[in-house]
Parts: structure tokens; sequence; C-alpha cells
């Protein structure tokens, strides 16, 4: 009997061991993977930089915060190199400065930019997963706000806003955009982009599942499209502009050699990339309509002027205007197609026939007759050239 009265108290034991084991290992690798603020500080400086943006026509030089994503890429925000004509980098910890070299990729929209520098290798900054993130854990940013170099700052989350933004404690000034927002871990969970000077506190980050996918796009895109990148100079940032054309150079030279398919499949890897690019949908649709694809034309161009600045974006060549023109009908492209004729004809400064256009969309009473008409009196050309060159039908 007493052998009996033993074992569960054994078996008790025994659980309880186990579990102090469990608990131990347990704080033992919370113990490992969780830094002190001077050990993230140690690690992540020597792989931060102050970027100095030159702009040649003004003279003007900005100054931002980048970070090494791989061995000789950084990472910053893309207003921080805006315009810049010579972008240099210095070592924060090293005090070593040298040239951007090339320009990997840029997003405008969600204010990302890739830069290669040469001859140099630093250590990557690991980039953490911002899917588990927390409001209220404790976060550390790296910058050089006002030209202070490497100033270390602490704080928390205090939110998520929008799409691929956090909110942050830790204070954002100038010269700090594009710096490194770390968690206890030492690992990169966003970028420091903006914070509202009217609020105290409000100072928000580009979270690292943004910056990862940018990464990647930018990356796999870069060989394919590395020829028809506009030249530049060292250290040079193209434009937006620039850059998505350098982005739809590829589908418009098979376009022009009439091979729509290959066009097609280019404007929509465009489109995967950049997808509120309005004139990849609008070249896209063209190709869909050599490809006698009038349904799929109709819902890319509708894309397209969805996003807006038709005017600014719209191809105006013959080619263009031809393939809006194929759209004409009794089909429920109908007003969709005269509307996209009367802006290129509006483009070409062809006021006469754009305004007939228009004409046609009252009498249809089409959403679409307002939009033509307002971008009709908002860029109206000075000279009517629609007797110069032969109007298509």
């Amino acid at each position: 009997m007493s052998l009996n009265r033993t074992r569960p108290l054994v078996l008790v034991t025994l659980v309880l061991v186990a579990m102090t084991s469990v608990v131990e290992a347990q704080t033992t690798q919370a113990r490992r993977t969780n830094l002190t603020a001077g050990q993230i500080a140690q690690r992540t400086l020597p792989s931060v930089v102050v970027l100095f943006a030159k702009n040649s026509a003004t003279d003007k030089v900005s100054l931002g915060t980048g970070f090494f994503v791989d061995t000789n890429i950084i990472a910053t925000n893309y207003h921080v190199v805006k315009n810049a004509s010579v972008i240099s980098a210095k070592l924060i910890v090293q005090k070593m400065t040298f040239q951007v070299s090339e320009i990997i990729g840029i997003d405008s929209k969600r204010d990302l930019a890739l830069l290669r520098v040469a001859g140099i290798k630093i250590k990557a900054l690991t980039l953490g997963n911002a899917g588990t993130l927390r409001i209220g854990d404790e976060i550390y940013v790296v910058g050089n706000p006002e030209g202070w170099e490497g100033t270390f700052s602490q704080g928390i989350i205090s939110g998520f806003r929008g799409s691929g933004y956090i909110q942050i404690t830790a204070p954002i000034s100038h010269g700090s955009s594009g710096g490194p927002v770390l968690n206890k871990r030492g690992e990169v969970i966003g970028m420091a982009v903006a914070a509202i000077d009217e609020g105290q506190n409000l100072n928000f980050a580009i979270s690292s599942s943004e910056l990862a996918a940018f990464q990647k796009i930018a990356m796999r895109e870069r060989a394919s499209r590395a020829s028809d990148v506009p030249p530049v100079r060292a250290g040079r940032i193209p434009t937006a502009d620039e850059y998505d054309e350098s982005l739809l150079s590829k589908g418009n030279g098979y376009y022009q050699h009439k091979l729509y398919a290959k066009a097609a499949e280019e404007y929509e890897a465009v489109i995967r990339q950049n997808p509120e690019l309005a004139e990849a949908y609008y070249r896209l649709g063209n190709s869909y309509v050599r490809l006698s694809r009038n349904v799929d034309a109709i819902a890319a161009y509708k894309t397209a002027v969805a996003f807006g600045g038709v005017h600014q974006n719209i191809r105006s060549d013959d080619e263009a205007i031809r393939a809006y023109g194929e759209l004409v009908g009794s089909g429920p492209g109908n007003d969709l197609s005269k509307f996209l004729v009367g802006e290129a004809y509006l483009k070409r400064c062809w006021n006469k026939s754009a305004e007939q256009k228009h004409a046609v969309l009252r009498v249809l009473k089409s959403k679409y007759a307002e939009l033509l008409h307002r971008d009709i009196e908002r860029y109206r050309c000075e000279y009517d050239f629609s007797g110069v060159d032969k109007v298509p039908n």
C-alpha cells in the first residue's frame, strides 16, 4: 500500500520538474533573443548611414538616413533622394563617405528607394516580422536628426495606421527619415518616414513587410530592365516619371514591333509591381485591343481612368488613338472609347475635335462627359491644331 501512495507523488514531482525546465528554457530563450538597448545600438549603428542628396539645379543639399539591407544596398525614403543629381553616403561609425553608384529601384507612392554602392561591403540589418507587432511593444529608432549623427531613441508602438504604417512615440526629426525602426531583438520592423509637427509624438514608420516586398520586387525586376533605365550619372536618381517610363519601355518595344501578346505580358508585370500606374493600364488596354480582347481592354481602360490623371498619362499617338477608336460600337465600351479619343485629341491640341467628342458624350448622357469637359477647360491649348494633321476616325 505504501508503494501505491508513493507513485502519485513521484509523478507529480516529475511533472513539476518538467514544467520548471520548460519555463527555464523559455526564459533562457527570451534572454538570448531580447537585447539591451546598448547591445541593439552597438549592432545597428555600423550599418546606418547619413545620406546627402544634392540638387545641382538649386545647389540645395537634403539630409536623411539610410541603412544596409544587403552588403552593398541601402534602403531609404524616396523623398530623401528625390530630384538629387548626386547622392553621398557616410557611415556613422566608420566615418567613411562614398558615392551611390546605381539606383536599384524607387517607389514614389510608398516613399521607398534602394541605392547601390560600389567597392564596399557592410553587414546588412535583419528585417523582422511586422505581423507579430502589438501596440505597446518597445522599439528603437536610429537617425540623424538635424545632422546629429547616430542618434539612438527609444519609444513604443502607439498604433497601426492605414496600409503598412506604424505609429510610434520615438521622435522623428528632419534628417531621420529613412532610418531603421527596431524591435527588442535588434530586427528592423519599420523605416522612419514622417512626423506631424502639430502633434505630440505623432511619428510614423513604413512597416518592414512593405520594405521587404518592395526589395524583393525591385531586385527581381532589376536585371530585366537594366538596359532600359535612362542613362544617369553615378549617384543621380531618376525622377518618378523617368522611372515609370523605364518600367514601361520593354512593353513599348514589343508593342512597336507588333508583338502585342508579349507587350501585354510586360505591362501586366509592371502592374503587378506598381498597381497604381495608370499609364500601364492604358498601354495594356491598347495591347488587348490589338489582340481583339476588347472586354479586357475596356476593363484596363476603366481602371486607368479610375486612378485619375487621365490627361497627363494617356497616350495620344496615332497607334493609341486608333486603338481607342476600335472600341467604338454598340458595346459597353462605346462611351468610354469616345472619352479616350477625346482626351487624346485634346492632348494633341485638337480642341475642336475634343469638343465634338464631348458633345456626343452629352447626348449619350455619359458619366465621362463631365470628365472630358473638365479637362477641355483645364488643358485647352492656345492654338487649335486640328487642321494641321488628319484626325483619325
